[in-house]
């Protein structure tokens, strides 16, 4: 059984919303599968607003099972809680 990890993420509204970097942070609680190994930020859409691409893992090694999770940036700067792709 997956273990649910949750992801906080402190993002910088100014780089997500491509504004100057007076601007304040924003905190999302998104959530998946696993522990994380890494966060990638990109604009996959070609909307001009950056979405999270979070890589991560469950099991030990041998039955180690990498999971890529998309999470779309919605208008307004937010996200959804739970990938919008796993």
């Amino acid at each position: 059984m997956c273990a649910v990890t949750s992801l906080i993420i402190m993002l910088l509204i100014g780089v997500l919303a491509d504004t100057s970097w007076g601007q304040p942070f924003a905190t999302y609680d998104l959530r998946v599968n696993g522990a994380i190994i890494t966060v990638i930020t990109a604009d996959l859409r070609g909307h001009r607003r950056q979405d999270l691409i979070v890589i991560s893992r469950t099991g030990t090694f041998p039955k180690e099972v990498r999971w890529v999770s998309v999470f779309w940036q919605q208008e307004g700067g937010r996200f959804n809680p739970h990938p919008d792709l796993v």
